[in-house]
C-alpha cells in the first residue's frame, strides 16, 4: 500500500466517511430486527383474531346434559349396553342405544329421536320422544311394525326429563332421563308389568 493511500485513510475526512458508514451499518442492524419483530407481533395479532373469528361460541341447551356417548350394563354387569346422543340442532336430537348378550354378540339397537316444540323444554309436553327396536339385522320388533313408541313431556324442577308414553300397546309408561354422577346420564324406563329400570349410565367423551 503506498504512503498516499495510508495518508488519505488517516485524514480526518476519510475517518468521518468511515464513521458515518459505520454508524449506518449499526442503525441497519438495529432496524431489521425490529421490523421482523413487529411483523412477527402483526402477524400474531392477525393468526389469534382469525383463531377467535373461527371459534364462535354456541350458546348452551337445557337439554345439553344428555348429548353425548355412554356406557353402562344390564343383567347385573352381565350385559354391556351403549347409549349415544348427538347434540340438539335446530329443536332436533338423534340417539342410538345397543345391548349385547354376556358373550358379546349384538342382541338389539334401539334408534331414537327427541324433537322440541318451541324453545323452552319445561312447558307440558314441549318434547316428543320417539324410540324403535330393531334386531341385529335392522328389522323392527314385530310389536313396533306398526311405528315407533311415542312419549311426550318436559324438564321438571329437578332437571329430570320426564316424559310418558302414549297408550299405543307398548308395555313402557314411563321414561326418564336425569344427570348422574361424574357428567353420566342415567335413564329409568317404567314398563308393565316389570315395573322400573334404572340404568346408570357413565360418560365416555
Amino acid at each position: 500500500m503506498s504512503r498516499l493511500n495510508t495518508q488519505r485513510q488517516n485524514s480526518p475526512r476519510h475517518q468521518n466517511r468511515s464513521n458515518t458508514t459505520a454508524r449506518k451499518a449499526a442503525a441497519l442492524v438495529l432496524l431489521v430486527p425490529a421490523g421482523l419483530l413487529t411483523l412477527g407481533a402483526a402477524h400474531a395479532t392477525s393468526a389469534a383474531t382469525a383463531t377467535t373469528h373461527a371459534q364462535p361460541q354456541v350458546a348452551s341447551h337445557p337439554l345439553d346434559f344428555i348429548t353425548g356417548s355412554y356406557t353402562g350394563s344390564l343383567g347385573g354387569g352381565t350385559m354391556p349396553c351403549e347409549e349415544y346422543w348427538t347434540p340438539v340442532k335446530n329443536g332436533h336430537m338423534l340417539g342410538v342405544f345397543r345391548l349385547y348378550n354376556p358373550q358379546g354378540e349384538l342382541m338389539l339397537t334401539e334408534h331414537m329421536t327427541m324433537s322440541l316444540e318451541g324453545d323452552d323444554p319445561t312447558a307440558e309436553d314441549a318434547v316428543t320422544f320417539r324410540l324403535r327396536h330393531f334386531t341385529p339385522e335392522m328389522q323392527p320388533w314385530a310389536t313396533e311394525a306398526e311405528g315407533p313408541i311415542v312419549a311426550k313431556g318436559q324438564l321438571n324442577e329437578d332437571g329430570c326429563l320426564v316424559l310418558d308414553a302414549e297408550d299405543n300397546g307398548s308395555e313402557v309408561k314411563q321414561f326418564i332421563y336425569e344427570p348422574h354422577e361424574n357428567g353420566g346420564l342415567q335413564t329409568t324406563i317404567d314398563s308393565e308389568p316389570d315395573g322400573p329400570l334404572v340404568i346408570p349410565f357413565t360418560r365416555m367423551r
